[in-house]
């Protein structure tokens, strides 16, 4: 896996997370939930490390997505802090792969990418 930036990777926010999993469900990609230990999860984007350690708790407890492949898709932040502060993770694990789970994300119409306009979310 090589570096892949943050704005063209798929973003989910919190409250839409219910209809993803029922959208994943519906696609036959029936996700599992499960607490990870983020030393084990692989990232594929840099992180800025000031920005994840200063992330509050509440939105460190927001589940991350997740590959079957153990890749973070969305949450690549999250895990770092969850890692650094010896959290565990919550996820959504979606059983495909990296590729896979990226490419499904991009066609439901509230996922989205991040852009230089586009304000911080989560």
């Amino acid at each position: 896996m090589h570096y892949i930036p943050r704005s063209k990777m798929p973003q989910v926010n919190e409250a839409d997370l219910p209809q993803l999993v029922h959208d994943l469900v519906e696609a036959g990609l029936a996700p599992a939930f499960a607490v990870l230990d983020p030393a084990k999860l692989h990232h594929h984007q840099r992180i800025s490390h000031i920005r994840a350690l200063a992330m509050p708790e509440a939105i460190r407890r927001k589940p991350s997505i997740v590959s079957g492949d153990d890749y973070v898709v969305d949450g690549n932040h999250r895990t770092y802090a969850q890692k650094f502060q010896r959290e565990l993770a919550n996820a959504i694990v979606v059983p495909r792969s990296f590729d896979e789970v990226v490419d499904f994300l991009f066609t439901l119409p509230y996922v989205y990418e991040i852009h230089h306009d586009t304000p911080i979310q989560n």
